[in-house]
């Protein structure tokens, strides 16, 4: 007998109902390299672009605490103020990137996917949370390769941006 889902045996194009079906459930194509790749340009350029407005704000953040390190911190109530005025400042600093992230983020899955929304791919299933499936598919192949490819990217990024570069001199 043979298995009517395996995608090996499917040879005619979907018909327009069938898409039109799998888009009301959400499944839907995408690619989170896009994503990855637009949303890494998009951080460099904001943070290259608000270095001195996230310079202005830890300036702010060590003025405050330097300025009142030689007090003593007498009760719970002074603590959490200082804490409060420390979290308000980092908040500050960190909101416009986080905003223009997750704008550039919807923007660019919108523009993958054509807006398709669906509840049914975000509902609840009884199925996806049996820990088993999760752990065997961790450790799948397909896991074992996402987890390098993911890996390499980092090491690749982060050697792009720690590594110097060489500048020449004119003497």
């Amino acid at each position: 007998m043979s298995d009517k889902n395996s995608d090996q045996e499917k040879t005619e194009e979907p018909t327009q109902r069938k898409l039109e079906k799998a888009r009301e459930e959400g499944n839907v194509s995408i690619s989170k390299e896009v994503s990855s790749v637009v949303l890494m340009i998009v951080s460099i350029m904001v943070f290259v672009g608000s270095g001195g407005f996230i310079y202005g704000k830890v300036e702010e953040l060590f003025e405050t605490f330097m300025l009142n390190s030689g007090q003593a911190i007498d009760n719970q109530d002074h603590a959490i103020e200082y804490l409060e005025q420390a979290m308000v400042l980092g908040f500050e600093m960190m909101a416009p990137a986080l905003v223009v992230l997750m704008l550039t983020a919807v923007i660019v899955n919108v523009a993958q996917t054509g807006a398709a929304f669906s509840t049914k791919a975000i509902s609840p299933k009884a199925s996806k949370l049996n820990p088993v499936n999760g752990i065997k598919k961790i450790f799948s192949s397909h896991g074992v390769v996402e987890l390098v490819k993911g890996v390499f990217k980092l090491l690749s990024s982060a050697w792009w941006f720690i590594t110097p570069s060489e500048t020449t001199s004119t003497t």
